[in-house]
Order: C-alpha cells, then structure tokens, then sequence
C-alpha cells in the first residue's frame, strides 16, 4: 500500500524555530502513542493498533531504542489477544487491512513469521467474502479495493509455500473479473465528477472563492483514499506483479480514456493531483501502456503548474488537516511525484506546504483532539503527520 515507506528526514533546510517545533511535536506525538495506544479498541490498520504498531517497529529499526521495539511486540500480542469471529473484513479496520500490516512487517523483517501459517484463516475468509459477496463496493476502505491490496502483499511473500501462492493468485484473478463487471461508464463517471458549486478548479484556487461548506471542500478536493486513484494504483501494481497482464492493461486504460478528452476532467485540483501521481508511476513503472497517454500526461502537468502553494494553503481549513484530507496529503503526494521524477520543484513544493506556520498550527490542533480512536491513528490522526513528516519516504 501506497502510505507506508522508508525513513528520509524532512528537517533539512528549516528554519531554527520551526525546527525546534517540529523536534517537540514529534517527542510529544511518539509520547502520547506509548501512554495511549494500548487503550485503543480499534484494532485495524488505519485508525487502531495495526497501524501503530508498524510505526513503532519503523521507530526501533531508525532510533535502535528497544523500548519502542517493546511496544511494537505488545501492540502485536494485543492485536492477536482481541481479534475475534466479530472482527470486520474491511481494510480500514478489519482483518484485510490487518493480514496486510501483518503480511508487510514478515517481508520487510520486523517479525519472524510464516505468513502462510499466521494467515490461513485471514485467506480463506477474505476469498469466501469476494466469492459470496459478489454486492461489494469497489473502494479501499470498505470495498473490493482494499482486499485486493491484502491479497496482492499476500502474492508478494517470496518465501511463500507455492500452492498458497497459487490461491491467492487466484483470488486476485477473480477481483480482476469482478472488476472488470463493476467497471461502468457510470461508475467512472461518478468518481470523476465533482458534486460541489465551483466552476473550475484553477478560477476557483486563484480568485479564493468559498462558497460552501469549507470541511466539504477539503474532503472533496482532495481525498488521499478517492477510490478512482487507488484503484489505478492498485491495477498498476497488479501489473507490474505480473497477475493477468491483460486485464491489468485494459482496465488501466478504461479508467483513463475519459481523461483523453480534457471536458471529463475533474475540476478539483486535488484530484488532478493524484491523477498525475498514478500517471507518473505509469510511465516510470509501466512504459508500454504510459506511450499512449504521452499527451495527456503533458497537458495535466501544464494545468497542475499553475497553482501556487501560497493558494493551496488559504483555500485549505486550518482545523482539517491530517493525511486523508489535508495539506499533509497534498504534500506527501508532491513528495511522491519528486521521488517518481527527480523534479525539484515538486519537492520545494513539499517542503512549502509542511513547513509553514499555517501548517503547523493546523497540525498543532490535532492534539487537542487526541483522545478519540482515530485522533491517534494514521490515516485521519498525529502517526499519519508524525509518519510523514518524520519517519517515511515513497514506496
């Protein structure tokens, strides 16, 4: 999955005083999670222990401090302490997303583990589900989506026994077909249509206008886990893994052929932005299918350059602002557009949006929430900025 990576720091280049709130912050950040994560009862990936626990191994490997290699193993018991038959199936919280961070620490040598053994009962619920429930919405957090990101980590385990290799190649076999039904016209349609009262995206940054609900705004214009973008990420993925590169290409560019005509853009620049993330990794991953959607690909750069961080950081609400919706997410996207293309103005443009005063304040609010399940969790919550800012790179 596309969120969690390897250590480069981001202090370089800050000033003194926003250094030194930065240092603060992440001592605090790393304080609350020990005295609080254990009283957590969201067990999952995104808001709950799962996702914490991952940090803290990430933290052990970076700081060689035992005590948070300590914690990371408690959090772990604990998770296996309070699974049970109740336990969801999704990947925001439930056994996909689980199995996944489980499946993700084995293969980068956080824990001794035969993931084939630990995780028997997490495959065959997880493929009974896409089997039977052939209902399921193609999203990440609740959906089809997000168990194909657990099946394809599941593929990814070299030291697998080969005939549970084969099953869950089979299982992504079938999201690919279920995919390829769900797949509409209409579908595509609806996620590349912005339901609010705005124009234009650029008319819109430029001139400041806010004429709507502004929580509404920010979770519209950008969202990191929009199902459009994580499914073409997970495709591309699928791709790359060789599993039905076919259908892989096909459905790539079903997604993509609306956005050949520039009228079905969307028009909300977070959108945009996460659009030509997925093209860059195309054409950096993917060069075969990325030669026909060369043009496209330069007049959405042309259109992304024209918006300045000055603009981005007044349209977006001070008090939203964590890695699913706010300025961090955009700017941990910028940070992987550098990564993909060695373009330095994508990472000034990075540095910018998390260095600033308004960023930091708006960051500073979270901690005055931070006593809900997911005010501590990665996704909405003080990891995903501390995970960010401090600890990761691009994947």
């Amino acid at each position: 999955m596309f969120l969690l990576i390897c250590y480069r720091g981001i202090c370089l280049g800050m000033s003194e005083g926003i250094k030194s709130i930065v240092e603060n912050r992440t001592l605090r950040v790393e304080n609350m999670l020990l005295l609080n994560s254990s009283f957590i009862k969201n067990i999952g990936l995104m808001h709950g222990k799962m996702g914490i626990s991952i940090f803290f191994y990430h933290l052990a490997q970076k700081s060689s401090q035992d005590i948070y290699q300590n914690y990371a193993e408690e959090l772990i018991d604990e998770i296996y302490d309070e699974i049970n038959d109740s336990a969801s199936i999704d990947f925001e919280n439930g056994l996909a997303g689980i199995g996944w961070g489980i499946e993700y620490l084995a293969q980068n040598g956080f824990i001794d583990a035969n993931t084939d053994d630990v995780l028997e009962e997490f495959d065959r619920l997880l493929f009974e589900e896409i089997s039977n429930d052939t209902s399921k919405k193609v999203e990440l957090l609740d959906g089809l989506i997000g168990i194909g990101f657990y099946f394809l980590k599941r593929v990814q385990n070299l030291k697998g026994d080969s005939s549970k290799t084969s099953l869950n190649i089979q299982a992504l076999i079938h999201l690919f077909e279920l995919f390829d039904k769900k797949l509409t016209c209409q579908q595509i349609e609806e996620w590349l249509s912005d339901d609010i009262g705005v124009s234009g995206n650029n008319e819109f940054l430029k001139n400041e206008l806010v004429k709507v609900d502004v929580k509404s705004i920010v979770k519209e214009s950008f969202d990191i886990t929009w199902n459009y973008t994580v499914l073409l990420w997970f495709l591309i993925e699928g791709y790359n893994q060789d599993v039905t590169n076919l259908k892989a290409k096909e459905l790539i560019l079903r997604l993509l052929k609306p956005l050949i005509d520039h009228r079905h853009w969307p028009k909300l620049y977070g959108k945009q932005l996460l659009i030509l993330l997925c093209i860059e990794k195309l054409k950096s991953q993917c060069q075969n299918i990325y030669d026909d959607l060369h043009d496209f690909h330069c007049r959405l750069e042309l259109e992304m350059s024209k918006v300045s961080p000055t603009i981005l950081i007044n349209v977006f609400d001070k008090s939203v602002n964590n890695l699913r919706f706010g300025l961090v997410g955009v700017a941990w996207v910028y940070q992987q557009l550098f990564y993909l293309t060695n373009k330095i103005d994508y990472q000034r443009m990075s540095n910018f949006l998390l260095k600033n005063k308004r960023s930091l304040d708006s960051q500073e609010k979270l901690f005055e929430f931070a006593n809900g399940q997911q005010s501590l969790g990665v996704l909405e919550g003080l990891m995903g900025i501390h995970v960010f800012t401090h600890l990761y790179k691009s994947v």
